[in-house]
């Protein structure tokens, strides 16, 4: 069985799903598949542009071509729908060479793409509700608080290998402090979907109330 979980820790691999562009495109054919004409007008570029994106989604194994179809008698429109797991996950571990050179400090970032498109259908699993107008509020600070959870996470997770006796070079050891992080709200979710779990949200929903 595939896993609902990729990660990408090549550098390479890594530069395509820090684009947002590209995550926004991975969204867009999740369900249904979609042309470059169509994503280009739903993103706002040239199909040219969106082609360049697709390729290095598809090099990636993020997308595939599903059906193509002759328009105005002689032109060919390939659709492209998404083949990736539901939590992409890029680590950039920093790289430093050998040699007497000190070299430049560049920060490490750590990527975590959540598809929160379902999120609707999620809060409704619980019997919570959310307004449309309100949907892109509740998301942007959802993002927040498991931003918030995770580092909190990593902090707590590094104090745990510094007192342990845990023998891994500067590289895993930062690969493993990395995964830490999006590994937090990917729990989450999960447990969001698991019935018995929800079951369980759902009676603690049912007991709290706002104090007024």
């Amino acid at each position: 069985m595939d896993s609902e979980i990729r990660v990408f820790d090549h550098p390479a691999m890594t530069k395509v799903v820090a684009s947002e562009t590209r995550m926004r495109i991975l969204r867009e054919i999740r369900e249904q598949p979609k042309s470059l004409s169509q994503l280009g007008r739903i993103l706002g570029i040239s199909p040219a542009a969106v082609l360049y994106h697709i390729r290095l989604l598809e090099g990636a194994r993020l997308a595939k071509v599903v059906r193509s179809e002759v328009i105005n008698n002689n032109l060919v429109e390939k659709f492209y729908k998404a083949i990736a797991a539901p939590y992409i996950v890029g680590l950039k571990v920093e790289q430093v060479p050998r040699g007497p050179v000190p070299p430049s400090r560049q920060p490490t970032k750590e990527m975590m793409i959540l598809d929160l498109s379902g999120l609707s259908h999620l809060l409704g699993l619980i019997s919570l509700w959310c307004p449309p107008e309100r949907e892109a509020q509740l998301e942007a600070q959802l993002k927040q608080l498991t931003e918030v959870a995770s580092r909190e996470a990593e902090r707590a997770y590094r104090e745990i290998l510094r007192q342990t006796d845990v023998r891994l070079s500067p590289i895993d050891r930062q690969k493993v402090v990395s995964s830490v992080r999006p590994a937090i709200p990917i729990a989450l979710f999960r447990v969001v979907e698991n019935p018995e779990s929800r079951e369980t949200l759902s009676s603690i929903i049912r007991l709290v109330r706002r104090r007024t």
